[in-house]
């Protein structure tokens, strides 16, 4: 054995333990990982993080599909024609029939058209929010309540649950929503401007003079 060793095997040995009564009074126990109490579940899931890298594929993929869902139903010239079966109006006609929000369905019927425009318009919209990282979780917000309507509506009769999209659209939004960009991939214009508003404003001190400036 080296005389390094013998002086690091001394150290150790010297240091004190939790009933060590060789302990220095009024010193802090030390407290093993294992005998810490478990953290509450909110702070776990706090400081739980997932990589926004990995849910690029799910972002784009999401993104995409809105926007070319949106702009598919702006250029359909069957979406807005009412004596199409394939209509905005015929659709919300089927859906009154077996949806669970049949009474708010039976009232937006009238209003058919503006509303397959405002559902045309917010699909491009949350698309391009989840593409672009501009207003990003409000954007996936959206998207999973336009999923949820669009569950007890569209898919409700689609047996079982989990052969129709929009419920695992909804899930899939609802974990974009909670996650965050992180800052990636969104412009850098947008970043700069987002954290001036966030920023603390800086201290101030006194010159000579007396009168109050700000830290350069």
């Amino acid at each position: 054995m080296t005389r390094r060793d013998r002086e690091r095997r001394g150290a150790s040995s010297a240091r004190p333990t939790p009933d060590d009564p060789s302990r220095v009074p009024g010193a802090p126990v030390p407290v093993r990982p294992e005998d810490a109490p478990p953290r509450a579940l909110r702070s776990r899931l706090a400081a739980a993080t997932v990589p926004a890298g990995a849910l690029l594929p799910l972002r784009f993929f999401f993104g995409v599909t809105f926007v070319y869902a949106g702009i598919d139903k702006l250029i359909d010239p069957t979406f807005f024609n009412a004596a199409d079966p394939a209509s905005i109006q015929a659709q919300l006609a089927d859906f009154a029939r077996v949806s669970p929000i049949a009474p708010l369905v039976h009232l937006s019927e009238p209003f058919a058209v503006p509303i397959g425009l405002l559902i045309a318009l917010a699909e491009i919209a949350i698309g391009l929010g989840a593409l672009t990282g501009l207003a990003y979780r409000l954007a996936a917000a959206a998207g999973a309540t336009l999923s949820i309507l669009f569950f007890l509506t569209a898919s409700w009769t689609t047996r079982p649950y989990y052969f129709g999209p929009d419920l695992p659209y909804a899930v899939g939004w609802l974990t974009l929503a909670l996650a965050g960009h992180s800052g990636l991939l969104v412009p850098r214009k947008f970043l700069r401007s987002r954290s001036s508003w966030t920023r603390p404003p800086e201290p101030s001190r006194s010159g000579p003079d007396g009168r109050c400036r700000r830290a350069p």
